[in-house]
């Protein structure tokens, strides 16, 4: 959203964890920054702003690139930050952060848009269709 560095200088002065998502959500035309180097340079540039204040953060995404970055500036080691990745999505990911002593968690979807983010999931990393069909056989044995 082009309004997040707003939101983000405001939630900084408060106390708690913040989860900073880069999500797949329909917005508006106009109100958001569509999918590109522009986006992922915002999202680590916040991150980065969440550092420098030494604020708890949930950096919740699957892009690996960020992830990589994100990783090699020694970030996702700080004891503040934990990566959240959704359920089923990038396990291979997850566990090779896990095995690097980075913290982090499974986030599991729940409510009415459970399916638009498996959906979204799928669309941006094609090999989980087949997470996703080897669960359903698995569940059905």
């Amino acid at each position: 959203m082009k309004r997040s560095s707003i939101d983000l200088n405001g939630l900084l002065k408060t106390s708690g964890r913040i989860r900073l998502v880069k999500g797949a959500y329909q917005e508006s035309e106009g109100i958001y920054i569509p999918r590109s180097e522009e986006l992922n340079k915002r999202y680590i540039e916040f991150v980065s702003m969440c550092m420098d204040r030494n604020h708890p953060l949930s950096v919740a995404t699957h892009d690996e690139n960020i992830l990589m970055d994100l990783k090699a500036k020694g970030f996702l080691y700080s004891p503040n930050v934990e990566v959240e990745m959704l359920d089923g999505v990038r396990p291979d990911l997850l566990r090779s952060l896990k095995e690097d002593n980075i913290q982090a968690k499974v986030y599991v979807t729940y409510g009415s848009e459970w399916y638009l983010y498996l959906v979204h999931r799928i669309a941006e990393y094609p090999p989980n269709i087949y997470t996703f069909i080897s669960d359903i056989i698995e569940q059905t044995q």
